[in-house]
């Protein structure tokens, strides 16, 4: 049964079975739900429900470790992706709060490595994603390795100090950054002397008793009970092992268990400063005086006109998400370790059986999103051979100590980093092709063509130079 046809089944239940309560009768439904994840020979995910500070409901599904058959459990330690965010900001905070540092400083205090742009970036931009700095993921992918292979503090940090430029002028617009999180733990550990790991252990893990939860800056380093992350091949799975030994846009392991005394402590379990977790709250502004919906490593919203507060993660085979309705004390957690399930469209199809009778609007109906042409709108701009061999060559950035490869095709160009592959690029307009989300526009010198500036994703302006 297809999952949009078994959800629509299982919300017509509206009365529980004879015998059950609600509760009862909502955990029937979760189960049914999760059934067909529920693998015996591959990966699946944990899945937890909080409410009134206590868990309504926890189970595992599939495997966590398929060579060994080891199923997940609510106490199998996953990997969480961006949702490790909201840690990072909250050791931020702490760390304002204290007056170790300010949220108004100037992040070469810190981090003198960055460059020194026009516009001076605080630790408040980097907070709330509006810092203009290059996403290093998309400029590793760039420079054409795989991201997780980008391994080191120091490999992350050489190649976030080579970008001569950014995005866009600080605080003008948001575009989320997994380098200013990642910054955000340097200058963490800069601060206060502790690791990002050390901080998190003596200031948020111990102190909540979340003694599963770690941030893990040692690939190499054994966490007990660990789901690991499998990605479909011919043969079933394939184990996806990351190389990353940094953590700050991602990098926290835990469990359901310990992600509901987390939840607690939003509410005032813990005990921390006063307004702390206000502080956490508080939504960033643009320039302008635009409010965004991005807190601290958090999304504050709606859905179906109850208020949420929600951040989602994914990385290498791991994807999570957090779905908190403060209003009802009712929070959804998911965790998968690959698989056909999807982490926050699973929290949202759970919260629907949870708060069916509370949403005060309907639920949208799906559509599917209108996807740009990857060129540019169905262009009918042709380009000759003639013209084409005038890009033919090899581009050099030095943001990226990266060396691209310029070939004439049918129509088309292709180019790529030499050695990595290329992709095919039709032309747009006059010296500008595109591919997707990658657009390169080539710059021309007494109609010699000399360089290109490439935009593509969270990489805004990279300047490549032809090479002899």
């Amino acid at each position: 049964m297809r999952l949009a046809t078994l959800f629509t089944v299982l919300l017509g239940f509206l009365s529980p079975l004879p015998g059950l309560n609600a509760q009862d009768e909502y955990a029937r439904q979760v189960d049914a739900l999760l059934e067909p994840f529920d693998l015996a020979d591959g990966p699946g995910g944990a899945v937890g429900v909080f409410r009134d500070g206590e868990i309504a409901y926890a189970h595992g599904y599939g495997l966590a470790n398929i060579e060994h058959a080891i199923p997940n459990s609510p106490s199998t330690v996953f990997r969480i992706g961006s949702v490790t965010k909201q840690f990072v900001a909250m050791a931020i905070a702490m760390l304002h709060q204290e007056g170790t540092l300010s949220l108004d400083d100037d992040i070469r205090v810190h981090v003198p490595e960055v460059p020194e742009y026009e516009q001076p970036i605080t630790v408040r931009h980097l907070v709330h994603h509006t810092s203009g700095l290059r996403d290093y993921n998309e400029l590793a992918t760039l420079a054409g390795m795989r991201s997780d292979r980008l391994g080191t503090v120091d490999e992350a940090l050489s190649l976030i100090a080579r970008q001569q430029g950014l995005n866009f002028t600080p605080g003008d617009q948001y575009l989320y950054s997994n380098s200013g999180y990642f910054l955000m733990a340097v200058i963490v550990e800069r601060a206060s002397g502790k690791t990002m790991a050390e901080f998190a252990e003596e200031r948020i893990f111990q102190p909540l008793g979340m003694n599963s939860s770690l941030f893990k800056d040692d690939r190499d380093a054994i966490v007990r009970k660990r789901a690991y992350g499998y990605v479909p091949d011919d043969d079933g799975y394939r184990m996806y092992l990351s190389q990353r030994d940094f953590v700050g846009a991602g990098g926290v392991f835990t469990t359901v268990e310990d992600m509901l005394r987390w939840d607690n402590a939003f509410y005032g379990a813990a005990e921390w400063s006063p307004g702390l977790i206000d502080l956490t709250m508080t939504r960033g502004q643009l320039n302008d005086g635009f409010e965004l919906p991005y807190a601290f490593g958090l999304q504050v919203g709606e859905y179906r006109g109850l208020r949420t507060v929600a951040h989602s993660g994914s990385f290498a085979a791991f994807t999570a998400y957090l779905l908190r309705f403060p209003d009802q004390r009712l929070t959804v957690v998911t965790m998968r370790n690959g698989g056909s399930s999807n982490a926050a469209r699973l929290a949202r199809q759970i919260a629907e059986i949870y708060l069916r009778d509370q949403f005060t609007e309907p639920a949208a109906a799906f559509s599917r999103p209108a996807i740009a042409s990857s060129r540019g709108g169905r262009s009918t701009y042709r380009a000759s051979r003639a013209e084409l061999a005038d890009y033919v060559g090899r581009y050099y950035s030095s943001e990226l100590d990266t060396t691209y490869a310029v070939e004439a095709a049918v129509g088309a160009l292709r180019a790529g980093p030499e050695g990595a592959g290329a992709m095919s690029l039709r032309p747009i307009e006059d010296d500008v092709f595109r591919n997707g989300r990658l657009t390169l526009r080539f710059s021309r010198e007494a109609g010699r063509i000399t360089g290109f500036t490439l935009d593509g994703g969270r990489v805004k302006g990279l300047v490549f130079v032809r090479t002899p």
